[in-house]
């Protein structure tokens, strides 16, 4: 029992290691499965390079003429501000493919509490399906919004699941999955729809 256990934790390894890999790859052979995200990256650039110069100045005119996009401008300044300091875009691409890798570890957690009777090396290899999935391989090698809308969403789920549950001292729980929600919105507007039903669930509990 031992010996079979060992085995699936180092196979779980191994995968893991081997999809990991698969995203360094395409991050050096500029992979771009989705089909337009590095066409989406450059044209966003401009605007992070703007941010990065002036951020009022830059959010006087965001919004207007070249600088019409349906994101907030969060991503932007936060990415601005960090080309302050990594002038290399490629050091801050190879950071953004690590944001893939929260997202993986939320949407495991997420999976143990919903499905708790299923074995857990079996969740953890459906968790890392994810490292197929072409937005997110696309979107970790070519930074853009959604990715971080993505993880702060998948863990606004997390603690939502842990909010279900637990019998008592939730409340914890429904002001972090706000929070998180919140931050979701704010990379991504989209997601906000989704705090009519955590709103719903909150009121039946």
């Amino acid at each position: 029992m031992l010996i079979n256990k060992n085995y699936k934790n180092k196979l779980n390894i191994t995968t893991s290691i081997f999809l990991y890999l698969t995203l360094i790859a395409g991050f050096l052979l500029n992979e771009d499965s989705l089909g337009g995200a590095i066409s989406d990256y450059n044209f966003h650039l401009p605007i992070i390079f703007a941010f990065k110069k002036n951020i009022l100045e830059t959010l006087t005119i965001y919004g207007s003429n070249e600088m019409i996009v349906r994101n907030s401008p969060l991503f932007y300044i936060i990415y601005g501000l960090i080309i302050r300091f990594f002038e290399n875009l490629n050091l801050l691409r190879l950071i953004n493919i690590h944001v893939t890798l929260l997202i993986i570890f939320f949407f495991y957690k997420s999976l143990k509490i919903k499905f708790y009777y299923v074995r857990k090396e079996i969740l953890y290899l459906i968790s890392l399906t994810l490292f197929l999935s072409p937005t997110i391989r696309s979107l970790s090698i070519w930074p853009y919004p959604l990715i971080y809308a993505i993880l702060f969403f998948t863990i606004s789920i997390y603690f939502f699941l842990l909010f279900e549950k637990q019998k008592k001292n939730h409340y914890k729980y429904f002001f972090l999955n706000t929070i998180f929600l919140g931050i979701s919105s704010y990379f991504t507007p989209n997601f906000c729809v989704f705090s009519i039903f955590f709103f719903l669930k909150f009121l039946e509990k």
